[in-house]
């Protein structure tokens, strides 16, 4: 059963800026994100937490999920990348 798309603004602690995407997760399976596209076809990039928010206030959203992710959490004996997401106020 998939849930409704929902606004996500990723931060990857390798990454010195944020990617806008929809989570499109089906319930008890890993995250499933599109990243949103720019300009020939690369991924729309952010330098800032709040430019993010932003562009996600200009196509009407009024909060989004910041994700973060770090890929030393598999270095420390994690059997994966942990995900930790917030909800957070865009306006």
């Amino acid at each position: 059963m998939s849930t409704k798309p929902r606004p996500l603004i990723l931060s990857l602690t390798d990454c010195s800026h944020y990617l806008a995407a929809w989570g499109h997760e089906a319930q008890g399976e890993m995250p499933d994100w599109r990243v949103i596209q720019g300009q020939a076809g690369q991924p729309k990039r952010f330098p800032s937490l709040m430019a993010a928010k932003c562009w996600w206030a200009g196509q009407g959203k009024r909060e989004a999920w910041l994700v973060m992710q770090s890929p030393y959490d598999e270095m420390i004996g994690n059997e994966g990348p942990v995900v930790d997401e917030m909800r957070i106020r865009i306006l």
